[in-house]
């Protein structure tokens, strides 16, 4: 075994992934964490190798441009069900989980994992108080069609959850593009029922399942709100992509007022110039 790879057993295990071909690029590698990007697209090997990633081939889904599809691959994991086909990885007592679009320091990762109580298995970020997941679910539902696709029946799944299963709380909305798994042995039961619900219902946008079903584990949960972490979603695009996000924020922010002061409704503007000359937009 060389030295870098026993070095990096010693560490905490932080876990990413990619599936799919619509994004090629990766945030550098956090060197207090051993980090390990999993993936079924193996173009991506160069790049994490490059950013200081392991890379671990994901043989078992097929290599897709349906990013519903991909979505839905993304929670084994996410929700660790990985382990069962990559069992070398259950070692380790403490799993770190972030989305590859969080872009977030060393010196913040390390204070996070500070805060994190021992008597807890879960740590996540929560939007802001009183937020509700099912509020999260509309407004996604509105603006990206893998998620309207399975609507209906995931507000019907969430109804008869809370009107049969006797939930304890409303289901407040937790962010799982970061969690901090610890001693999750005693987990694994929920999470493979959080990310089989997914499948089941097609819905990529698991915090709405996470937040139903996770009511049964509260006594296992941390959180903190965004607004007590300077970690922050923005994804890595290359270089050409990148200035047109650049341009598309900083036009969003001269033009819309001017607009609106003219009585001209920006998103109708929007879909009809910006998207055929931008694209679609990536935050």
């Amino acid at each position: 075994m060389n030295s870098n790879l026993k070095n990096n057993l010693n560490k905490d295990l932080l876990v990413a992934c990619i599936f799919g071909v619509k994004f090629s690029k990766l945030y550098p590698a956090q060197d207090n964490y051993r980090c390990v990007l999993f993936s079924n697209n193996l173009k991506l090997k160069k790049e994490a190798l490059k950013k200081g990633w392991e890379f671990e081939f994901v043989d078992k889904f097929e290599l897709s441009k349906d990013h519903l599809l991909s979505s839905l691959q993304s929670k084994y994991i996410k929700f660790l069900q990985f382990l069962d086909d990559f069992p070398g990885y259950k070692k380790y007592r403490s799993i770190t989980y972030i989305d590859h679009t969080i872009k977030i320091t060393k010196e913040e990762s390390k204070r996070l994992k500070g805060l994190f109580h021992r008597n807890k298995k879960i740590f996540m970020i929560s939007s802001r108080k009183g937020h509700l997941a099912t509020e999260t679910l509309d407004k996604a539902s509105r603006s990206h069609q893998r998620y309207r696709n399975s609507y209906k029946q995931t507000k019907d799944w969430i109804n008869y959850q809370l009107s049969h299963k006797n939930i304890p709380s409303p289901p407040q909305e937790y962010a799982t593009g970061f969690i901090m798994y610890k001693d999750f042995k005693e987990l694994m039961p929920f999470l493979k029922n959080v990310y089989e619900t997914i499948w089941d219902l097609q819905q990529p946008h698991c915090q709405t399942i996470w937040a139903v079903l996770v009511q049964w584990h509260l006594e296992d949960l941390q959180y903190i709100y965004w607004s007590d972490t300077s970690m922050k979603k923005r994804t890595p695009l290359p270089f050409d992509q990148d200035i047109k996000r650049f341009i598309r924020e900083n036009l969003r922010s001269i033009v819309k007022p001017s607009l609106e002061f003219f009585g001209i409704d920006y998103e109708k503007f929007r879909k009809k110039y910006v998207l055929k000359l931008f694209g679609a937009g990536i935050r």
